[in-house]
């Protein structure tokens, strides 16, 4: 089993599946990535490089905008990112109810 199955599941809202092509912004510079799952509130993303947890970026989703957020998790090229807020654009591609938005901000990815 890897580290990433292993992981206590602490998941509030529904997750699209990826994968899906995006770009990932951060402090060491801008990379293509894959975002394996999304939610209002946050994503699971592989990136080129290991992203370091408590660093800020950014998620950029074709269509659907900009997504700051910090890495609350990182294990090897994947990583889990937590929004700073929910999003209600996410939250219509994804067709949930924007109930989904109350205390986004506080759920892990």
């Amino acid at each position: 089993m890897s580290h990433i199955q292993g992981l206590k599941e602490r998941r509030a809202f529904e997750r699209f599946q990826g994968p899906c092509p995006s770009y990932l912004v951060t402090q060491d510079g801008d990379a293509l990535c894959q975002v394996l799952n999304l939610s209002c509130a946050g994503a699971q993303l592989t990136t080129p490089q290991p992203l370091m947890p408590d660093s800020r970026v950014t998620l950029q989703l074709d269509n659907l905008g900009s997504f700051p957020g910090t890495v609350v998790w990182s294990i090897g090229f994947h990583s889990g990112i937590r929004f700073e807020k929910a999003s209600p654009e996410i939250a219509r591609y994804l067709g949930v109810s924007f109930a989904c938005l109350d205390g986004g901000s506080t759920t892990l990815a």
